[in-house]
């Protein structure tokens, strides 16, 4: 078909209807909305049917030139939530075609369901000019009504007027300017009390990490001081608040000593242990600090007294102007990065100010003191009283760093995959198997011919997705929304923890054509990890209870019950991933808030303690005999696997998981294994960042 050069409200293509005043699209009575990105690339690609849209024509129609974006990322996540939300295929597509290097088009149908626009309604006389002013806003902002500014869009042939409506016109444009060259990982930046100089934390081009400095009129930085020093926040007075002899713990957070050091230079003063963040009072003569403890994340002010506590984890703690209030990101499930932008006053009164995001990265309030300002996939601010607003669309993910006191923004444009290597016996090297761009290993299958993996970030969509990938590296096939937990031992089913209403929920998914069914909820909030018992039809699984901490529970997938398996405070090391019971289906290991590894007996009969191991370290698989554990140790790259003996607490070297690019990588996440050890994958972080100043935001 042809596009009308008025549009009707509504199209129908395939089994799907679209309004185009609002973005809903509805399928066999279900509705959804989609965002705005990807219903302004819908549109694009229906305004010529059946032909190429390059990827250029979308750059242009998507972003605005004043627009902080990776083109090429933002894009491929737009193109990916589309099909997502058409159920639409790369590989066999019936509404989007791509054309590899070149761009996208529409191959389906598309029939109106209502009449053209009415003559009646208001359109532009100069559609020439209209489409003019609209493509050339980012040298002439728009100060007309918002009439018509969405009679121009209509006019121009651009059906996400109302988006555009909504979107915030300011009569001066930020200005960016990069500060970082180098290819690596922007941890944390801050201003220095000039409200000038930069310090910041980063890891550039494979190296450890270190402590940087940078001027605006200078585009080189220079290394501050020597070793594991992370820098958390530095007073008005001149005073750092840094972490020495730091380990890295989860995205942009370590853990370490907290010390007082001079910005002059000068021997530093410990303050104290087990901090992951910290802030200086508004006076600069005090700190707030995050330690973790037991299993929790506490805010503390001041230090020994406790204000805030969670089983979950704690980022970016910032003092308001006035020192009443500490701002801080509360994060449900360790370490996953969603979460809610939170407030604590000092008697321990805790608010959520705006929750529920998949991902947030970094808060610092606004200059007035009265908002503040977060990072997701795009800059927002909000008041205490619960008003969001957006402050700055980049369409990308991005960390928000400092705001100096001049307003100044020390924003990372962050693009952050997560990568799946498997080795098998006729595999010569490792080989790179992830499917989108997040993919998060849970279970291998006992021959190694199959993989149970979650696709997460954007890739993986609202709730992220659970797929299933054969060896060979052909197509995976996506299972459910949800995180993966783990593989049935006959391959034929997958455990799944899915978002809900009330809490996580427990899903059994067939990797074949049986029907998948959702277990009851026993109570828990959050699933941990999972794995199967020999008899394919019992789940072990890690999870927590609100107000409890964390343990084992056994659950019956045929209706034979629920039991707990372990005491409150055990649970599975690995986050992800792990084959947590012994091959012969009687025991499984966990570990203690005291990081003791412990095997338990499957008939409930006790535990036993086998030895200690550093926080950081993740047992993750039994030996074919039963008689050790394989452990591999986090927060290090390359990772050093190791098998500890049940009887005598000896550990012995197996082998190191070592990317062969180790720029940008963080962390391994999940590690699987085959029991006899021959086949393995494992999945890590990588997180390239690049600093900017940015200036002008209101």
């Amino acid at each position: 078909m042809s596009v009308p050069a008025q549009w009707p409200k509504q199209l129908c293509f395939g089994e799907f209807k679209l309004d185009l005043r609002t973005g809903e699209l509805s399928t066999n009575g279900h509705k959804s909305t989609l965002s705005e990105k990807p219903l302004q690339l819908l549109v694009a690609l229906l305004e010529r049917p059946g032909q190429l849209v390059t990827r250029e024509e979308l750059k242009k129609k998507l972003w605005n030139s004043d627009t902080f974006v990776d083109f090429d990322l933002s894009l491929n996540k737009a193109v990916n939530r589309l099909r997502e939300a058409l159920q639409d295929s790369a590989e066999q597509p019936r509404f989007i075609e791509t054309l590899p290097r070149r761009g996208y088009r529409f191959i389906a149908e598309a029939v109106p369901v209502e009449p053209a626009l009415s003559e009646k309604q208001p359109v532009l006389r100069d559609q020439a000019i209209a489409t003019t002013a609209a493509t050339e806003s980012v040298t002439r902002r728009v100060r007309s009504s918002n009439s018509i500014i969405v009679a121009a869009l209509l006019g121009a042939g651009i059906l996400a007027g109302a988006l555009a409506a909504r979107k915030l016109w300011t009569t001066r444009e930020p200005h960016f300017q990069q500060l970082t060259f180098h290819r690596g990982t922007v941890f944390s930046a801050r201003f220095a009390p000039d409200g000038h100089t930069v310090l910041y934390t980063a890891a550039w081009d494979g190296n450890a990490s270190g402590m940087f400095t940078n001027r605006p009129e200078f585009p080189e930085s220079r290394p501050l001081g020597s070793g594991k020093v992370h820098i958390l926040a530095i007073s008005r007075l001149g005073e750092m608040a840094v972490l020495l002899e730091r380990s890295f713990i989860a995205h942009r957070q370590f853990m370490g000593t907290l010390a007082r050091a001079p910005l002059s230079g000068g021997a530093s003063r410990d303050v104290a242990e087990d901090v992951t963040d910290a802030d200086w009072t508004p006076d600069g003569d005090k700190l707030a600090i995050v330690r973790a403890s037991g299993g929790r994340y506490r805010i503390e002010f001041p230090i020994g007294k406790v204000l805030y506590e969670t089983n979950g984890w704690i980022s970016d703690i910032r003092f308001s102007k006035s020192g009443d209030l500490i701002a801080f990101l509360d994060h449900q499930v360790f370490p996953d990065d969603g979460g809610a932008v939170a407030v604590v006053d000092l008697r321990g009164n805790k608010r959520v100010l705006s929750g529920g995001w998949n991902s947030v990265e970094g808060l610092a309030w606004s200059v007035d003191g009265n908002q503040v300002w977060f990072a997701t996939d795009a800059l927002y601010a909000v008041t205490l009283s619960g008003k969001i607003r957006t402050v700055l669309r980049t369409g990308t993910d991005i960390t928000l760093h400092d705001i100096s006191a001049a307003g100044a923004v020390l924003l990372s444009e962050d693009n952050k995959g997560i990568s799946m290597m498997l080795s098998t016996p006729d595999s010569k090297t490792e080989r790179d198997i992830s499917w989108l761009k997040s993919s998060v290993v849970t279970g291998i299958s006992q021959d190694g011919k199959l993989l149970l993996f979650s696709e997460q970030y954007a890739g993986g969509g609202p709730g992220y997705s659970v797929y299933l990938r054969k060896a060979d590296g052909s197509d995976a096939v996506r299972l459910s929304k949800g995180s993966s937990l783990g593989l049935s031992r006959d391959g034929k089913w997958a455990a799944a923890s899915v978002a809900g209403s009330e809490g996580d929920e427990l899903w059994i998914l067939p990797t074949g054509p049986e029907t998948p069914k959702r277990l009851p909820n026993f109570g828990i909030q959050y699933y941990y990890a999972a794995d199967w018992l020999p008899d394919n039809k019992r789940i072990l699984f890690s999870g927590r209870m609100p107000r409890h901490k964390p343990c084992f529970c056994l659950v019956d997938t045929e209706g034979g019950g629920f039991r707990r398996m372990t005491p409150e405070g055990t649970y599975g090391a690995a986050s992800w991933s792990g084959n947590i019971v012994s091959p012969d289906g009687r025991r499984l290991f966990a570990k203690d808030l005291n990081q003791d590894l412990w095997t338990y007996a499957e008939d409930g009969s006790g535990g036993r303690r086998i030895t200690h191991l550093a926080s950081a370290d993740i047992p993750f698989q039994w030996t074919p005999d039963g008689r050790a554990i394989y452990f591999y140790r986090q927060g290090q790259v390359p990772a050093r696997v190791y098998r500890v003996s049940l009887v005598s607490g000896k550990r012995e070297f197996w082998k190191d998981l070592r990317p062969s690019d180790p720029t940008g990588v963080l962390d391994i996440i999940a590690v699987v294994s085959t029991p006899d050890g021959s086949s393995y994958a494992y999945s890590f972080d990588r997180w390239l960042s690049d600093l900017y100043l940015v200036q002008d935001l209101k």
